[in-house]
């Protein structure tokens, strides 16, 4: 008699190795993905190991995953998709996808279904399984390098405190408020102006991020971030210590306003 505890090891044991097995049920055939002590499709108890390594799965349906959908645990490997699929002898499970990017969703999205393989996802401290097209490997992103928060703050500072340093009504960090969706929440923006470049930080849904290709002209600002797995562009107004703008995230838009602190 299999015990649920058991079982669990030796799957997540084989994810470790990128190996895969499910439980073939001994009366119907059947097998279970992941692993589940009693067949599904009749009942029986106490079945035998099968390695599914090899196997082909098909996908069915490709769902992209929204950036505010998408968990703390993932977020290393975003944006995410997901999928719908079936293997041969009866799992049917849904997973992360991998071979898909924001570029080619809408062919790929359109192509089910189509055959994939299982590959292991590392995550923090174990692995998890999903599907894999194109022979597409799971691989972490670290967070972006470059200018932190720290280090603009200590650059204001010391703007500031140069005698005769003149305010020029823009640099500094910005207390926000995003609205998006009927909710809203805090942001942090800081930010430097030397000439039309502007340069800085942003702290947004729950994500820190250097601002990349920054503009200022006649306090008409642009930017944009990477946030969650997509890009978020910013557009908006800056001056005499106050930021008003808006950003597109996907298909939402966010409202932001706020002060200089």
């Amino acid at each position: 008699m299999y015990t649920q505890e058991k079982i669990t090891k030796r799957f997540y044991d084989g994810l470790e190795g990128n190996q895969f097995w499910g439980l073939k049920c001994t009366d119907c055939g059947n097998i279970e993905f992941p692993p589940y002590p009693a067949c599904n499709a009749c009942g029986h108890v106490g079945n035998e190991w099968v390695d599914i390594t090899s196997e082909d799965v098909t996908v069915h349906e490709v769902i992209a995953v929204s950036p505010m959908m998408t968990i703390d645990e993932f977020m290393p490997y975003a944006p995410i998709f997901t999928a719908e699929c079936t293997m041969a002898g009866g799992p049917e499970f849904s997973s992360l996808l991998f071979g898909v990017t924001r570029q080619n969703y809408p062919e790929i999205r359109d192509s089910v279904p189509f055959k994939a393989k299982l590959v292991s996802v590392p995550m923090e401290g174990y692995s998890v399984f999903a599907a894999s097209i194109n022979n597409a490997v799971p691989v972490r992103k670290e967070t972006k390098g470059g200018m932190d928060q720290a280090a603009v703050l200590a650059s204001l500072s010391l703007k500031k405190s140069a005698p005769g340093a003149p305010d020029n009504g823009i640099d500094g960090t910005y207390k926000l408020k995003a609205s998006v969706m009927g909710r809203t929440q805090e942001a942090i923006l800081t930010i430097m102006a030397e000439g039309e470049v502007l340069t800085g930080v942003i702290d947004i849904m729950d994500t820190k991020a250097e601002i990349q290709d920054g503009k200022i002209l006649n306090g008409e600002v642009s930017f944009s971030i990477e946030a969650r797995g997509a890009e978020l562009k910013v557009t908006g107004t800056v001056g005499n210590g106050k930021f008003s703008g808006k950003a597109k995230f996907g298909g939402m838009k966010i409202k932001l306003e706020g002060e200089r602190e």
